[in-house]
């Protein structure tokens, strides 16, 4: 039995030596043989010879090449029976592969992937990121007195740190290489598609004396960034500078959310005058150190928990923070309270960008027929399960023709399943939706719902139903050349 190791490489010449042996060092059954194979999508700082040096068994270079196309190559170069994919930073427990193994031997087809931890120390930013990452999949259970993720409870496999049997690869073909291909490109010029774009249109536009700039589909950090390229003169090049602003961008797009907004929690999180809420004020000085504040009769809170309760909001990775102007690292942020709703904010970096912008493709997909209805009083919860055990069975009968379907307790378990205590409240609303291919399916969802009123449970009320179209997104990359922003002036 051979497990092939697959370690995509992108600059990351100082971890692969710590990778390598890391995957050396694995406990193993006596039967279990192990190759690693090192993909370089065309790295600047010398990863291919680390690679090498480094022991793996073999090393493919792809310059260019986008992550999925390396993961394949590299399944390709595979002799192994059991695939595993692991990222170029990603250093796994010497125990990783014994309880893969025991999983894999006991269950066919199947895909593993684990949630990866910090690094110790660590930053706060990188064990906030953790602590967050595990509490959108909190559903646990035992396999053998161990615990791990239920499938129901884990709707994303991490590929930082993955394994499967090979036949599962072999049967649905690989990763999706797709993303970056020129039809995508051609589609987006086709449809007049809108990229992310960058700062330096907006810029463009200042130094041209303009006294205010409208943009369309600019990367949301840019709108603050511009202006301090231009009022400091910091270069292109200078990436710690670029990445302080666009710490300082990223922690002001979402306005008074930085001042309390989308933080309060009452009796855990106070926030003075909710519905007054202030915008937040930055004071910035020429070497990207900064104050956040506000006016001082608004309402909200500055403080360093609503600080970093925005830093963290909508990031994937917070050492890779990707825009088109720079790649911000974010783990180095510190904030310190100076005075009331005054937080002064240091420590972020940065370095060069990837040369790609971010396109969203808006796609037709389907429709929605969706329905509602309440219940309530003492039984409202086992009448509410009532009718929905009810519509369930008429959509099967009567052939509803629906690609996903969705029967849920509002105030039950839409959230989160069954998972939470549900105690007994007093009233649960109904809500049945489901994704069909045409408008006249979907419209059957909602009659189904509504006949309730007099087929269902008693005391049903207040029915809604309705169907709209689905306009699906699909974000890509794509490289920066193929789009030219225009600046258009106008004296008002």
């Amino acid at each position: 039995m051979v497990v092939s190791f697959i370690v995509v490489v992108f600059n990351e010449a100082s971890s692969l030596a710590a990778v390598h042996a890391a995957l050396q060092k694995l406990k193993r059954p006596d039967d279990i043989d192990i190759e690693t194979i090192a993909v370089d999508g065309g790295s600047r700082d010398g990863s291919v010879e680390a690679a090498q040096n480094a022991g793996f068994s073999r090393v493919v270079e792809l310059p260019g090449a986008n992550i999925p196309t390396c993961r394949n190559a590299g399944i390709r170069a595979a002799r192994g029976d059991w695939i595993a994919f692991v990222d170029g930073d990603c250093i796994l427990d010497e125990d990783w592969l014994l309880h893969a193994a025991r999983l894999l031997n006991r269950h066919q087809p199947l895909i593993l992937g684990w949630p990866a931890s910090p690094p110790t120390p660590g930053t706060w930013v990188q064990r906030a990121w953790y602590a967050h990452w595990m509490n959108k999949h909190p559903a646990l259970e035992k396999d053998q007195g161990e615990q791990v993720l239920k499938q129901q409870g884990f709707r994303m496999i991490t590929t930082r740190n993955m394994i499967c049997h090979r036949d599962v690869m072999d049967r649905i073909g690989g990763f999706d290489e797709s993303l970056d291909d020129q039809a995508r490109i051609d589609l987006i010029h086709n449809n007049k598609t809108g990229a992310l774009i960058h700062s330096s249109c907006v810029m463009g536009a200042l130094t041209a004396g303009a006294e205010v700039v409208i943009t369309g589909r600019v990367a949301d950090p840019a709108l603050f960034l511009a202006p301090l390229i231009h009022e400091f003169g910091w270069s292109m090049d200078q990436y710690d500078l670029l990445g302080k602003g666009t710490v300082l961008g990223h922690l002001l797009e979402c306005a008074g959310q930085v001042c309390g907004g989308y933080f309060a929690d009452p009796g855990v999180k106070e926030v003075p005058d909710p519905a007054n809420l202030g915008f937040p004020i930055a004071e910035v000085d020429r070497e990207g150190d900064f104050v956040i504040t506000k006016l001082p009769d608004a309402g909200g809170l500055v403080t360093p928990a609503t600080c970093k309760e925005q830093l963290l909001y909508e990031i994937h990775n917070p050492a890779e923070y990707l825009t088109p102007d720079v790649i911000a690292d974010l783990t180095g942020v510190k904030f310190r309270e100076t005075a009331k709703d005054r937080v002064a904010v240091s420590g972020g970096s940065g370095r060069a960008k990837t040369g790609l912008l971010k396109v969203s493709v808006g796609f037709r997909d389907g429709y929605i027929g969706e329905g509602q209805i309440s219940y309530g009083g003492p039984g409202a919860v086992a009448r509410g399960q009532l009718a929905l055990d009810i519509v369930k069975q008429r959509l099967a009968d009567t052939g509803v023709r629906a690609e996903e379907l969705r029967f849920d307790l509002m105030g039950v378990n839409s959230l989160y399943g069954n998972t939470l205590d549900e105690g007994k409240p007093a009233e649960v609303r109904l809500r049945v939706a489901g994704r069909t291919a045409s408008r006249s399916e979907a419209v059957r969802i909602g009659n189904e719902v509504e006949s309730l009123y007099t087929n269902g449970p008693a005391g049903g009320g207040g029915a809604l139903k309705s169907v709209s179209e689905v306009i699906a997104i699909h974000s890509i990359l794509i490289d920066a050349t193929e789009v030219e922003p225009v600046i258009t002036y106008k004296t008002v």
